[in-house]
């Protein structure tokens, strides 16, 4: 409580507020920590899965153009 520390000390009441802040972001920095990885992991798995998906929308493309070719050769 800084507050009631203040009551003793002004130097110990801002050492008080920075222990607290340091809990704080000690709690937020492990709630945290699993999620960025989580993060990182997921997506390194949408740049795997947009990669594939690229080289898939490349070969559609491939058949969709031999498919326009054939088309156009038997409308001759």
């Amino acid at each position: 409580m800084p507050e009631q520390i203040r009551k003793a000390s002004e130097a110990a009441e801002g050492i008080c507020k920075w222990v607290v802040a340091i809990c704080k972001f000690d709690e937020i920095y492990k709630e945290i920590t699993p999620k960025r990885e989580a993060l990182k992991a997921a997506e390194e798995k949408v740049a795997v899965v947009q990669e594939e998906l690229a080289l898939k929308k490349a070969e559609l493309q491939k058949l969709i153009d031999q498919n326009a070719e054939l088309q156009e050769e038997f409308r001759v």
